[in-house]
Formats: structure tokens, sequence, C-alpha cells
């Protein structure tokens, strides 16, 4: 099981070649197996209305998100449950995240999964077994393979 961090939804719709490529990849291999990406309801929030973008996001834009993230079956996506903000709690307190990287990672601590998709600097400091793989080419060939191995 891997979990999908919001910035790999945005390279693969908005990003340059070198992400959006091997994210391309993922996502055809991803939609032949269901059930082994989640992410969380927070990337709905931190795509639609990225701090990063002046002025509003082109409705194309939009529909290219809700495709990749609530419409497409091969990844499920979890509630910011009650569950998840009381282990964010306590996850700041050791790492000193800010609270949305905080909420992705307990979401994949709590789903039980192995690998965390991100190129994000602060998502290195990850608890022990979850790996934190970022999605370059060579990451992303580690990942096929490890979804063609199971």
């Amino acid at each position: 099981m891997m979990y999908l961090d919001s910035n790999e939804f945005i390279d693969f719709i908005e990003g340059g070649p070198e992400w959006a490529e091997p994210l391309r990849l993922l996502f055809d291999e991803l939609s032949r197996v269901s059930g082994l990406a989640i992410s969380i309801e927070l990337v709905l929030a931190e795509v639609l209305a990225p701090t990063k973008r002046r002025g509003p996001q082109p409705a194309h834009i939009k529909r290219f998100y809700l495709d990749a993230i609530v419409w497409n079956l091969a990844i499920s996506l979890m509630p910011v449950s009650r569950a998840v903000l009381f282990e964010t709690v306590e996850l700041r307190k050791f790492t000193g995240h800010k609270l949305p990287d905080a909420i992705h990672i307990v979401t994949a601590i709590q789903a039980k999964c192995r690998h965390f998709v991100s190129r994000d600097a602060d998502a290195r400091k990850l608890p022990i077994g979850l790996e934190r793989v970022v999605p370059d080419r060579a990451g992303v060939d580690r990942l096929i393979e490890a979804i063609r191995a199971r």
C-alpha cells in the first residue's frame, strides 16, 4: 500500500515532464490494480486552492484534479478523522512537522502504508516502517516493480 502526497497530484497535472511523466507511469500502473494507493481528503483543499497560484484556478485544471483524485477508482480517499487529528498532535510533538504534513503522515501510518510517495523535503522525517519514495523515474520504477511483485 502506498500513500500519495498532494504534491504528486500537482506534479502529475501541472508539473514539468521530469515529474509528470514518471507519475503518469505510476498512475497507469495503479489503474490496473485497485486498492494499492490512498490519500486523504485534505488533498482536495491543497490542490484546488494552492497557495502558490495567483488568481483563480482554471475550470479545466479543477476538473483534472477531481478526475485524478475523487473519481479515480485506483485511489482510496480517506476522511480527516478525529483519530488522525489526535495522532497528528502526538507526531508533531516529536517531529515538528507542519500540520498538513503531519496529517498526511498519520493517515499513511493508520492505513498501514509501506511507501510514502512525496518529493516534499519535510517528508524525510518518517517513522520506521514508512519509506519515503521520491516520484522521479527511479522511485516510480521501484514502486511499479513492487506492485507487480505482489
